[in-house]
């Protein structure tokens, strides 16, 4: 699962991120503004939930494989 970055922001890495983790803001502006009319406050727990299962599925993954040897 990728990031997504403010359209605003040109510089990375930008300076506030949503709450799910999923979506990088360049400001407060543009966090307000997307939770508002951009769509993010429908969204935002799927995402997060989403985040947090493939972190989990990869770190199942991981121990699944067992310790790599040298």
């Amino acid at each position: 699962m990728g990031y997504v970055l403010c359209f605003h922001s040109p510089l990375p890495p930008p300076l506030f991120r949503s709450a799910c983790r999923a979506v990088w803001y360049c400001g407060t502006a543009c966090s307000h503004a997307d939770w508002r009319e951009g769509g993010h406050r429908r969204v935002c727990k799927a995402l997060g939930a989403a985040r947090r299962a493939a972190k989990e599925a990869a770190a199942g993954a991981a121990a699944a494989a067992g310790p790599e040897k040298s």
